[in-house]
């Protein structure tokens, strides 16, 4: 999606602006008017071209995100999590068949990892995020706060009111008239 000649390959982070501003002060635009003889259509496409050129002589070229490059990690939990549910499905088939049966152990052992492993996991997809917003903080603050707003939110609920006669409630629909009102 980065094509060298676009306006996306520059990274604007890193861009030596001062050079750049020196550049266009130097380019006589009369003259390119007059090259494109008058034509407003050639003209402008002449000025994207030009500052396109003096904005990648002048910027190094972006990185591709190398998330874009990986798996997602979701796929593996959820692998993980449709074995788990196969194993119990198994493990309940066989206690209604056959309580004393050998395989029970063994495959109660086998869920018990798979719980292990996706906790580890998820774990570590947490810990994945936290590194990259805390990388990207400088490159893009806006990912960083939006990161640290999902987990800032606390979802509360009311749990006991005064009623109307000042004594407290905790049913939820004398609670909502309570508020209601």
């Amino acid at each position: 999606n980065r094509s060298p000649h676009s306006f996306r390959a520059a990274d604007y982070h890193n861009a030596d602006f001062d050079a750049m501003n020196v550049a266009f002060k130097s380019i006589n635009w009369e003259d390119l008017w007059v090259l494109c003889n008058g034509e407003s259509e050639q003209y402008l496409e002449l000025i994207k071209l030009t500052v396109l050129q003096i904005t990648l002589l002048h910027s190094p070229c972006c990185k591709a995100p190398s998330d874009h490059l990986q798996p997602r990690n979701n796929n593996v939990v959820t692998a993980m999590k449709r074995k788990r549910r196969k194993l119990n499905a198994r493990i309940c088939a066989l206690q209604e068949k056959n309580p004393q049966s050998r395989n029970i152990p063994k495959l109660t052992e086998e869920v018990n990892l798979l719980v292990y492993n996706i906790q580890s996991e998820i774990t570590n997809n947490l810990s994945r995020r936290e590194e990259k917003a805390v990388a990207t903080i400088r490159r893009n603050p806006k990912y960083f706060f939006s990161y640290a707003k999902r987990f800032q939110k606390t979802k509360s609920t009311i749990p006991v009111l005064r009623n109307a006669s000042n004594e407290l409630t905790s049913d939820p629909k004398s609670k909502a008239e309570i508020l209601q009102t």
